[in-house]
């Protein structure tokens, strides 16, 4: 049976049917694409976290190491201030970027060295410091300058860099496929839409071509 032979009304139904077949195809393929992008956006900002942590994490051992050389130039308990609060603000962005990153056990192994380091770092170069400067008489500061000039300071807080850096450079890495699969997902979405929106205009186009010529007839 030919196209021509069937009733205007059932090839005006058949036409519309298609229509909505079609469309229902590019919303829902349009959805797809949409539910991964904010799939991605999402992780995207799950990995800016993981940074924020890491980088406060960096910034309170440099606080650490600020407050100890202070307090080794001046003797003043003052001074440790800011080697009090960077232990602590150390441990709860250690804290929460194991959290963040519980599903990530390269990442988990990352932060726990780095939270060893710290440790290991705080024993053998960081506490030292602080206990010979107090135990210190006078200006006689021949132990804390020999204990600073051993490098285990430098060492340390270069072990934790390289490890923060890892674990930044394995964010990274996350981000950029994560970059690739937006772009794509906003490829597909596109070329969905620009086909079956032509999909949909030649359709019409022809069912209003069919219709026309029958009205003529």
């Amino acid at each position: 049976m030919k196209l021509s032979d069937l009733k205007i009304a059932t090839r005006l139904y058949l036409g519309y049917g298609v229509l909505i077949g079609i469309t229902s195809i590019v919303v829902a393929i349009a959805y797809g694409n949409v539910t991964a992008l904010d799939s991605a956006n999402d992780a995207n900002v799950h990995t800016y976290k993981v940074l924020a942590e890491v980088d406060g994490a960096m910034e309170a051992l440099v606080n650490i190491e600020t407050g100890e050389r202070g307090f080794a130039l001046t003797g003043q308990e003052a001074s440790l201030q800011p080697y009090t609060a960077g232990r602590q603000e150390f441990q709860q962005h250690i804290e929460r970027a194991l959290a963040l990153t519980a599903d990530n056990e390269a990442q988990q192994q990352r932060l726990q060295q780095l939270a060893q380091h710290q440790r290991d770092w705080m024993a053998r170069a960081i506490d030292p410091v602080i206990a010979q400067r107090r135990a210190a008489v006078g200006d006689d500061l021949s132990q804390v300058v020999a204990t600073v000039r051993e490098g285990k300071g430098r060492a340390g807080m270069d072990a934790m860099r390289a490890t923060v850096a890892q674990v930044r450079s394995a964010e990274n890495s996350l981000l950029v496929q994560r970059a690739a699969q937006i772009e794509e997902a906003r490829s597909a979405m596109r070329r969905t839409l620009i086909g079956g929106g032509l999909i949909a205009a030649v359709l019409a186009v022809f069912m209003a071509y069919q219709l026309g010529r029958n009205i003529s007839i």
